[in-house]
C-alpha cells in the first residue's frame, strides 16, 4: 500500500505532529478512523479497539486531538505490527518458506491458491492478482 501523506498537499504555514511515523497536519479534516483506516494492517475492528484504551472517539476529526491524546494514540499503536514493519515481517517468513523449500512457496510463486483449493473451476482470483511482486522479491532473494 502507498504512502498516503504524499498525495496530502500541506498548507505552507501549518504545522504537524507524527503518529507512528506518519504526519498528521492540524487541519486535517479526517475522522480518527478514516485516518488510521488507510495505515497497512490497521483494521475496522482494531481501529475500535485502539480507541477505546486511548480514550479517543473514532469519528472525531484529527485536528480536534490535542497533545496528551496523540501520545496515547501513539503508545497504543506502538504495541502493534503495521506498516513496514508488518511488510518486512510478510516478506520474510515468505523467503523463509523458500528457504525450506515448502509447497506453500511453490505455489505462491506459480500464483496458485495456497491452501488446499481447488483450481479446476476456481482459483481464479489468485491467478489474476498481480504476481511480479513477489516475483521479484524472488529473485532479489536468489541474486
Amino acid at each position: 500500500m502507498q504512502n498516503v501523506d504524499k498525495f496530502i498537499n500541506y498548507p505552507a504555514n501549518s504545522s504537524y505532529r507524527s503518529v507512528f511515523g506518519r504526519k498528521v497536519v492540524s487541519s486535517d479534516k479526517r475522522s480518527i478512523f478514516m485516518f488510521l483506516k488507510s495505515t497497512f494492517g490497521i483494521g475496522s475492528s482494531r481501529i475500535l479497539v485502539l480507541c477505546s484504551s486511548a480514550g479517543i472517539l473514532p469519528a472525531h476529526p484529527v485536528y480536534s486531538l490535542g497533545e496528551s491524546k496523540f501520545i496515547r494514540l501513539n503508545a497504543t499503536v506502538s504495541k502493534f505490527l503495521i506498516s513496514r514493519r508488518l511488510h518486512k515481517r510478510t516478506t520474510s517468513d515468505i523467503l523463509e518458506t523458500g528457504r525450506l523449500k515448502t509447497y506453500k512457496y511453490f505455489r505462491l510463486v506459480q500464483g496458485l491458491p495456497v491452501r488446499n483449493q481447488r483450481t479446476h473451476t476456481n482459483g481464479h482470483t489468485s491467478r489474476r492478482r498481480d504476481r511480479s511482486v513477489l516475483r521479484t522479491l524472488v529473485l532479489n532473494s536468489l541474486g
